[in-house]
């Protein structure tokens, strides 16, 4: 395969969904026939600004958040539009899956059942679960500092009221620690009390994981897209090898 063929992943909101029913293959056999390229990592890695970064050097990408206007956890629809309708969510990956090329690679974020309210399609879920991954891994600090960038601007209110669906899967007393470091605006250490919560998570997916680490990349230091670079490298050396 050519890891630099295909076309760059435009935003969601430029494609028009299609208003008629939705019939698309997303059989076990069908999704075999597309090269899936599975981006893992723990939160704050940066998966999402490097699937950007890949479509931006001309490289097919699948934005699932982005489609369902979600960042799947509880803080995931904070900042972000309302989300659209189960049936609009699968028109729209529809019309995006329908322009992908089966012969070059399709780079997508690893995502559990569910982005938010809206369930990603079995088959689909379950071909990203089982196929072979590359792992992007960054020290705790960094992952802290880069979700603090995403979520600082974007009003203590909604963080407050995300903090209210840990319930439940959260220590009470370490959620209020959240929330009063999330009041007195400092959203790194905010951030470094639930990074644990999600690593568990992360972890625990991984043990799950089917499929294989292609391989492992530090992030730390590098933009998005010297992280998309180095990935289409390293892709690029696996290919040649296999050769």
């Amino acid at each position: 395969m050519n890891v630099l063929t295909g076309r760059a992943n435009n935003s969601t909101e430029t494609r028009a969904a299609p208003t008629g029913p939705t019939r698309f293959d997303f059989s076990r056999s069908a999704l075999q026939a597309f090269q899936l390229c599975v981006l893992r990592g723990r939160t704050g890695c940066g998966k999402t600004s490097v699937l950007n970064a890949l479509a931006t050097l001309g490289c097919q990408t699948l934005d699932l958040e982005r489609l369902a206007r979600h960042r799947g956890s509880a803080f995931g629809a904070v900042g972000m539009q309302r989300q659209p309708s189960h049936t609009e969510f699968l028109q729209r990956l529809h019309v995006h899956w329908e322009a992908f090329d089966q012969a070059a690679p399709l780079f997508v974020e690893f995502a559990g059942g569910y982005l938010g309210s809206l369930a990603i399609p079995l088959e689909l879920a379950q071909q990203i679960h089982r196929t072979d991954w590359i792992k992007l891994v960054a020290t705790e600090s960094h992952r802290a500092e880069s979700i603090a960038a995403i979520y600082a601007g974007l009003g203590q209110q909604r963080l407050l009221a995300a903090t209210k669906r840990l319930r439940g899967r959260f220590p009470p007393e370490s959620l209020a620690r959240v929330r009063k470091a999330i009041r007195q605006q400092r959203y790194q250490d905010a951030v470094c009390l639930l990074l644990p919560y999600y690593d568990a998570a992360y972890d625990h997916q991984m043990e799950e994981a089917e499929g294989r680490c292609l391989f492992t990349l530090d992030v730390n230091g590098l933009s998005p897209l010297q992280v998309a670079a180095a990935i289409l490298h390293k892709l690029e050396l696996a290919e040649h090898a296999a050769d």
